[in-house]
């Protein structure tokens, strides 16, 4: 049985910003910038247009690049995928900017009602009543084997 850990958006843009030249550095600047970054999504507009300006007067060249203006694009995405927001339509034009032609505006994901010990018996029981017999058995197996019950 293979396991697949997933990277949450954070860690995977501070995975992809070691591939870019200056990328550290870009999402450092970016990270800086996350109060003007969801006060702009608060307002319903673009984020990135909010902060191309400084990007490019920080790193001039670089911004040319457009793996690196996806690059912003996917941070600022992570960013607001920590504060709670969810993407609520891409491919807004953005005329004016000087880095970026388009844009996503974002909106405030829905609050989980259901918290503590029973959010979390309602996950587990929704994984597990998807799973197939064979499966159940061997998170049975896997249990009794933390437990030290084999």
């Amino acid at each position: 049985m293979s396991f697949r850990i997933t990277l949450s958006p954070l860690a995977q843009v501070k995975r992809s910003a070691q591939a870019l030249k200056s990328g550290e550095a870009i999402l450092a600047e970016v990270l800086s910038l996350e109060e003007v970054i969801v006060e702009a999504a608060e307002r319903g507009v673009p984020p990135v247009g909010d902060i191309s300006a400084k990007l490019s007067s920080k790193f001039p060249t670089e911004m040319k690049a457009a793996p690196v203006r996806q690059f912003v694009g996917t941070a600022v995405k992570a960013v607001l995928a920590k504060r709670g927001f969810e993407v609520l339509q891409s491919g807004i034009r953005l005329p004016r900017d000087p880095v970026f032609r388009s844009g996503s505006i974002y909106r405030k994901t829905a609050p989980i009602i259901n918290k503590g010990k029973d959010a979390v018996r309602e996950v587990f029981s929704n994984m597990v009543g998807g799973m197939s017999l064979a499966e159940k058995r061997i998170l049975l197996a896997v249990v009794q084997s933390a437990l030290g019950q084999v």
